[in-house]
Order: C-alpha cells, then sequence, then structure tokens
C-alpha cells in the first residue's frame, strides 16, 4: 500500500541522507546546551550525534569543531544567536528559525525528549 511504501522510502533516505551541523547546533542551543569552549562544544555535538539514529555526517570528524564555529558565526551574522558571556544564546525573536532547523532532523531521534 501507499503508507507502507512511503515510509520504507523515507527510512531508505534517512539511512543515506548526511546531517549537517545548523541542525545538531540548533537542537543543542534549543536544549540550552551549548557552551562557548571548544572542548565542550565538541562533547555536546557528539551527545547529540550519539543520541541520533544518524548513520552519516556530511563534516568529518576532524572539521566538526572548525565547521560548528564557522556555523556559530553564521548565525550570529544572521542575528540568531549571540554570543555572551562566553556562551551562545538564541535572540528571542529568532528561537522559531532554530526550531525549524532542528526540526529537519527530529526523525534522527524518535522517542526522545526535544524530538
Amino acid at each position: 500500500d501507499a503508507e507502507s511504501l512511503a515510509t520504507d522510502l523515507m527510512t531508505r533516505i534517512e539511512d543515506v541522507m548526511p546531517v549537517v551541523v545548523v541542525p545538531l547546533l540548533a537542537r543543542a542551543l534549543l536544549a540550552g546546551d551549548l557552551p562557548c569552549d571548544d572542548t565542550n562544544l565538541q562533547a555536546v555535538l557528539d551527545a547529540q550525534l550519539s543520541a541520533s539514529t544518524v548513520k552519516t555526517s556530511i563534516v568529518p570528524p576532524s572539521e566538526l569543531i572548525a565547521v560548528a564555529n564557522h556555523a556559530l558565526a553564521q548565525l550570529a551574522e544572521r542575528e540568531i544567536v549571540e554570543l555572551k558571556d562566553g556562551a551562545w544564546s538564541i535572540l528571542p525573536n529568532n528561537r522559531p528559525v532554530l526550531t525549524f532547523y532542528a526540526s529537519s532532523i527530529a526523525h534522527y531521534y524518535k522517542g526522545q525528549e526535544g524530538a
């Protein structure tokens, strides 16, 4: 039937579709779990990936921090986030933007809080 076919196709797409950094950062920001320190940032992103069913990442692990910092800088330029007192925070009017980004990978966190 059509429902089974759609479910099968979505599962196959999820299995090969890589995850990009901005949705991971968005999830971390929305959870209030994004410190500025690179060591902590690595741990937060690793935890996001470990908690998910993600099989493919678009960014090699050795480049994750550099790409994440670049993404955060881009989000700051767009006035979605700001760096204040050593921690990234969401600018209130742009919370829906981060929610949109985080929602794009929610299927990798089925059954988890914040999914």
